[in-house]
């Protein structure tokens, strides 16, 4: 009987031009640009217009924290509240820039605008890591896949300090973290508590608050500059996410061997006895142990925030009148109907708000645990993409090789709409919590 086919690996060099491994731009022996060039200036580009950003919330959050103003001239609505000579109505506040008057869809789409622009500069940043991560994980022999599905890595003691180590890794987290529940805090709609008649108010403003903005900035500068680092610190392989762009790189660079077993082999192994190919090709989730776990994880989220809602429903149905319960609505956009519990912090615009710990630790909760489910999705995204692009490749029409990481996106649907997802998951955190002047 025929043997069955095995798969050959031709490392025959066809050109012995050198190759300087000190640059990222160079190109290989057949004129393809696998270092992908287009992705590493975009990459650098991106963080260099974070930095920029950065710096602008920065100066944009000392100007709003040293700004004064009357409260009655936005906040309050029109008409007995406003007019009045009470101290707390005339005394100038400080720390924040009241706008927008009586109106709150402008609000929030604002602060979704901010979200998404935060997203961007983020991913650019989270690309660079990601990239210099696979390259490091590739130089010391543990890059198994072209997505790396574990959170953390390199943990030996020696690598701490390492740009794509535990310390820079979690510092990554963290920042991260608190970048998107600074940008969800920096624009906000205030409902006055006050109203003319004695009803229930529904008179709403935007704030713009400094401390948020300030730290917002020192955040994606902080993460900037550890990408910086991960630049100067490693040698990258190959700034493309394309994992045959990522396989033929490791191969120049000698950092690929044949696993015992395998069918696949170079010609160096050509009297190496090998293994029959598999009929069946598994999937990614039969392939990555780790895979398995993220899912599970990412269900496990899905429940806790479904647990999270219906503890404030039932909270609701006992004691609908309760003094921490407000009225009930199903809207999507938080109101004073809205099903919550009221959790109050005096919120002192004179003197400086001194809830911010407690508002913080709230937003860091809610978004830290959103942070790794979106990160976990990212990763199941990249798999499904590289896996669909090796069996692309195997069929009789092929793949077409494409370095343009903006059409990379465009064309995975997971990734796509991932990237639209994000600011509005992360946007719907916020609407957990609400402010009340």
């Amino acid at each position: 009987m025929p043997s069955k086919p095995t798969a050959v690996l031709n490392l025959t060099p066809l050109n012995t031009a050198p190759l300087d491994p000190e640059s990222f731009l160079d190109m290989d022996e057949s004129a393809s640009e696998y270092h992908s060039r287009m992705q590493g200036h975009l990459a650098v580009i991106g963080v260099a217009l974070s930095i920029v950003f950065s710096i602008i919330c920065i100066i944009a959050g000392v100007f709003v924290s040293r700004h004064t103003g009357r409260v009655n001239d936005v906040v309050l609505p029109p008409g007995n509240w406003r007019d009045s000579k009470l101290s707390t109505v005339t005394t100038p506040y400080k720390g924040l820039v009241a706008f927008l008057p009586g109106v709150t869809l402008p609000t929030e789409i604002l602060s979704l605008l901010l979200n998404f622009v935060v997203t961007i500069f983020t991913e650019c940043i989270g690309f660079v890591h990601s990239v210099t991560l696979k390259s490091a994980l590739a130089s010391h022999g543990q890059l198994d896949f072209n997505t790396n599905p574990r959170l953390f890595s390199l943990m030996r003691f020696q690598h701490w300090y390492h740009p794509n180590g535990p310390i820079c890794n979690t510092a990554m987290m963290v920042l991260l973290t608190l970048s998107y529940s600074s940008s969800s805090l920096c624009i906000v709609p205030i409902q006055s508590l006050s109203s003319n008649d004695g009803s229930i108010s529904d008179y709403w403003s935007a704030l713009l608050l400094g401390v948020p903005a300030i730290l917002l900035g020192v955040t994606i500068l902080l993460q900037a500059f550890i990408a910086i680092y991960s630049i100067s610190a490693v040698n990258i392989l190959t700034w493309s996410s394309s994992p045959f762009d990522t396989a033929f790189a490791m191969l120049r660079s000698g950092l690929i061997i044949r696993s015992p077993g395998r069918s696949m082999h170079t010609a160096v192994d050509g009297d190496i006895p090998l293994a029959p190919p598999r009929e069946y090709q598994p999937s990614a989730w039969q392939c990555h142990p780790v895979i398995k776990r993220v899912v599970v994880l990412l269900w496990l989220l899905s429940v806790a925030y479904a647990g999270w809602g219906g503890l404030i429903y039932w909270f609701w149905t006992v004691n609908p009148m309760g003094p921490f319960v407000s009225e009930g609505s199903w809207a999507l956009v938080p109101n004073q109907h809205t099903f919550s519990v009221v959790y109050p912090q005096k919120v002192d615009p004179v003197r400086g708000i001194t809830a911010w710990p407690a508002i913080f630790a709230f937003f860091a909760a809610a978004q830290g645990s959103i942070t790794v489910g979106l990160h976990c999705a990212e990763l199941n995204a990249n798999v499904m993409r590289d896996e669909l692009q090796w069996r692309q490749a195997t069929t009789s029409s092929g793949m077409p090789m494409s370095r343009n990481p903006i059409l990379g996106v465009l064309g995975s649907l997971p990734n796509l709409t991932l990237l639209i997802a994000k600011p509005v998951i992360r946007k719907s955190a916020y609407f957990c919590f609400c402010f009340l002047f």
